[in-house]
């Protein structure tokens, strides 16, 4: 009797050892992105993902059930231009952040998710990269215009 306890608590332990193991290598767990590169504001850190065709401009994050906190999306465009972002498809609210050179020109704070019209958000100047983040990343973490924004690969 006391051979099968000592049996089923082993067989206990190995199971919860895989089951441990297979989760913490799942990779780009509870993210919402395919995460490609960090950036960097400030002292601030998130994994991003980089958007560079006119198709994945145009899809974004629309249809993703969530996105991480410490996670975003990175439009980087060829040429500086005035660009609009509209929140089709979106199932939560976002920051957009405008960027030109390295530098944040704009802010767009908790940007809703559409109802029976479709917002859309335009840069204040022409921009060269756009980086999408989840609502209240700009507050929670003091980010404003003329940060400095650093893209590590």
């Amino acid at each position: 009797m006391i051979r099968t306890a000592f049996l089923k608590l082993v067989l206990s332990l190995v199971g919860l050892a895989i089951f441990l193991l297979i989760v913490s290598q799942k990779p780009n767990q509870d993210l919402g992105i395919k995460p490609e590169a960090k950036v960097k504001i400030g002292s601030q850190s998130i994994l991003v993902e980089i958007v560079e065709s006119q198709e994945e401009v145009e899809k974004g994050l629309s249809n993703r059930d969530f996105l991480a906190s410490n996670a975003g999306m990175l439009f980087n465009f060829p040429e500086r231009a005035v660009k609009s972002f509209w929140m089709k498809d979106m199932k939560f609210p976002l920051d957009i952040i405008w960027i030109d050179e390295g530098k944040i020109v704009g802010i767009e704070e908790n940007a809703p998710t559409p109802s029976e019209t479709i917002p859309a958000f335009t840069s204040p100047q022409p921009v060269n990269k756009v980086l999408e983040v989840t609502a209240g990343f700009v507050e929670k973490n003091k980010v404003k215009i003329g940060d400095k924004v650093e893209t590590v690969k």
